[in-house]
C-alpha cells in the first residue's frame, strides 16, 4: 500500500471514447516511451495492465477528476463500449458531475491511486480552457482536432486515425505539466 511520502514515477494519461470502440494511452514524460490499450469487438480490454499502471506511477491528466478517471474506472468495471459511450455523453454533452456519475454507477476511486488533474490547477481556471488553447499558449509542436466525430462509428482505418491523434493529446498534456 502506498503512503503519501511515496514518490512514484509520472506518467501521462487520456482517453477516448466512441460507441464501439475506447482507448486509455499512457506516455512517460521522462522517457517519452507511450502505450495505448484499445477496446473494440475482438479485442479486449487489458484491465490487469492498466491496473498496474495506476498502482505504480503518478498519474497526470487534463481533465481527469471530470472526465478520464470517471471513465476509466467505469472501464475497468467492465462496461461495454456502447456503455462507455452513453457515459461519456452523461458527462460531456448532459453535463453530469462526476460525483453524480460514479454514484449512478457504484463506483469508487481506489485508494492505490495517486492522480493530479492538471485542468484544475492551471492558469485560467475557473473559465477552464481546452487542452488545444494551452498548447497554443505554450507553442506546443502540433495541435491536432479530435480526427473523427465522436459519434461516428470507428472501423480499422478511423482505429489507425485515433492511435495517430492520442499520442498529441499525451505530448500538449506533457507540455502544460512541464510549464
Amino acid at each position: 500500500m502506498p503512503t503519501y511520502l511515496e514518490t512514484r514515477p509520472i506518467v501521462i494519461a487520456d482517453t477516448e471514447c466512441y460507441r464501439d470502440y475506447w482507448s486509455i494511452g499512457f506516455k512517460s514524460p521522462e522517457s517519452g516511451r507511450s502505450i495505448v490499450y484499445e477496446y473494440y469487438d475482438g479485442c479486449p480490454l487489458d484491465k490487469k495492465r492498466i491496473a498496474s499502471v495506476f498502482r505504480r506511477y503518478t498519474v497526470i491528466t487534463f481533465n481527469g477528476i471530470k472526465y478520464d478517471l470517471p471513465m476509466i474506472l467505469f472501464a475497468m468495471s467492465g462496461a461495454t463500449n456502447e456503455e462507455l459511450k452513453e457515459a461519456s455523453d452523461d458527462l460531456i454533452k448532459y453535463g453530469t458531475p462526476h460525483w453524480v456519475f460514479m454514484e449512478r454507477r457504484g463506483l469508487s476511486m481506489p485508494d492505490f491511486i495517486d492522480h493530479i488533474d492538471l485542468m484544475s490547477v492551471s492558469p485560467g481556471n475557473p473559465q477552464m480552457p481546452s487542452l488545444k488553447i494551452y498548447a497554443g499558449r505554450l507553442h506546443s509542436r502540433k495541435m491536432q482536432e479530435l480526427p473523427i466525430d465522436p459519434d461516428d462509428n470507428i472501423g480499422e482505418m478511423e482505429r489507425q486515425a485515433l492511435l495517430s491523434y492520442l499520442p498529441n493529446d499525451l505530448d500538449c498534456t506533457i507540455d502544460l505539466w512541464r510549464d
